[in-house]
């Protein structure tokens, strides 16, 4: 009867641990499948539409803006394309991409211009692309397949473990003392042997494993209501008994999305005239706006409504920066705005307090600095520049971007989350207390 009752207690313990995790199993799985993702891909000479599942080594893979990538890929060609790899790498900004070889042998992931990778989604432009490896084989499926493998023992169970040797070798040994000293006082040594069975029963703590799933399965309830769900109950108890915590910065201390903070000239004091002519810029800017013009839009509304598009110099990676030739007031402007380096080369003047100077060797250093000076504090760096034109033209083009008047920079990052400065001071709290 008693060992009827100790198997049914553990059997009760094993059923409340495979029910819980079996609940939060089928949580995750139902998420899953809300979301089903094709690609294109060139089945007997025709486009179609398959599922990520079945695609294969060799398949050529046709992309878009907002595609996600079904396998890591060789890129065979592409077209002002951008890609959001921070679920990979953590890059909060674009990722530009082309079909150029890789000359850097041995190059991080993050230097891999030419490929693509699973789960990574297409910001902007065209791609078309061949599939190298899928499944197991790609990034994410390495990464995935580290997540499965056996863990290293944990706190909570090295503990447990312990305590259950400790509880072993006492009830061991005070059994053996039991018997000896029955046997000694000239007892019956079958009489002997049952009473220091008992005593082993008795000293086994058979409601320990019990007490542990209920309180476990009681932690993961509580944190059911508050939207967490625990695929394994023992890492309640291995996340308080942590001493090191590493978190992934972008999504989840920042916002993964790309924001305008400083508008400055050479000097870093706010400059309109900049913010002006980056949105002009990035609000004439035809095809589908960047994250970076995007957050350049959304900084400020500005009334350009007297402002005319006459043309446009598209973006290009050899340039790296587009120019848009826009009038008012009868009086043209071209104004371009792309990396600072590629800036400044077609520039032969500056403004500073509105002044135009000639863009001498002093201040090409000042503004090289004043570039180093933003990038080292974490900033996503353009430059803007402009010029008047005095030749009206419907046409214009690359030899246009000549003569130019450096204005300043604009600086975007991923800024933190609102609740990113309290959970870091609870956590700390937590640490001291």
């Amino acid at each position: 009867m008693n060992a009827v009752i100790i198997f049914s207690i553990v059997l009760l313990s094993l059923t409340l641990d495979v029910y819980q995790e079996s609940k939060a199993e089928q949580a995750a799985q139902a998420l899953r499948a809300k979301v089903t993702t094709t690609a294109t891909a060139m089945r007997d000479g025709v486009k179609k539409e398959v599922k990520l599942s079945e695609v294969v080594p060799g398949d050529v893979v046709y992309l878009s803006a907002g595609d996600m990538v079904p396998a890591d890929a060789r890129i065979m060609n592409a077209k002002d394309l951008y890609s959001d790899q921070s679920g990979l790498t953590g890059e909060s900004f674009p990722v530009e991409k082309t079909d150029a070889p890789l000359e850097t042998k041995g190059a991080a992931i993050t230097e891999w211009g030419n490929c693509l990778f699973l789960g990574i989604s297409i910001v902007s432009g065209t791609a078309t692309a061949v599939a190298i490896k899928t499944g197991k084989s790609t990034e994410y499926g390495q990464i995935a397949q580290r997540l499965v493998a056996r863990p290293p023992e944990t706190e909570y169970e090295r503990s447990l473990r312990r305590f259950g040797f400790l509880m072993t070798e006492v009830t061991l040994l005070l059994v053996l003392f039991v018997f000896f000293v029955n046997a000694l006082f000239k007892r019956g040594i079958l009489e002997s042997l049952l009473f220091s069975v008992a005593l082993a029963v008795g000293l086994t703590p058979e409601l320990l494993p019990m007490i542990l799933s209920l309180n476990l399965s009681r932690g993961a309830l509580r944190m059911s209501q508050k939207g967490v769900i625990v695929k394994r109950m023992a890492s309640i108890e291995n996340f308080g008994s942590m001493d090191v915590l590493c978190t992934d910065k972008t999504g989840t201390l920042t916002e993964n999305k790309i924001t305008l903070v400083l508008h400055v000239d050479v000097d870093g004091k706010d400059d309109e005239k900049v913010l002006l002519y980056s949105y002009l810029n990035s609000y004439f800017e035809t095809g589908l706006k960047s994250p970076l013009d995007e957050a350049i839009l959304n900084f400020k509304d500005i009334d350009v409504k007297d402002y005319q598009k006459i043309d446009e110099v598209p973006f290009d990676f050899t340039r790296k920066r587009v120019s848009i030739v826009t009038e008012h007031e009868r009086q043209r402007f071209m104004i371009a705005k792309g990396a600072p380096e590629e800036i400044i080369r077609v520039c032969s003047y500056c403004e500073i307090d509105d002044v135009a100077l000639d863009l001498t060797g002093e201040l090409q250093k000042r503004f090289e600095q004043k570039y180093y000076d933003l990038s080292s504090e974490g900033f996503r760096v353009l430059g803007v520049s402009y010029k008047k034109l005095r030749e009206e033209k419907t046409v214009y083009s690359i030899r246009d971007e000549t003569d130019m008047v450096f204005v300043g920079f604009v600086a975007f990052m991923d800024p933190p989350k609102e609740t990113a400065r309290e959970s870091l001071r609870l956590l700390q709290n937590l640490v001291w207390n």
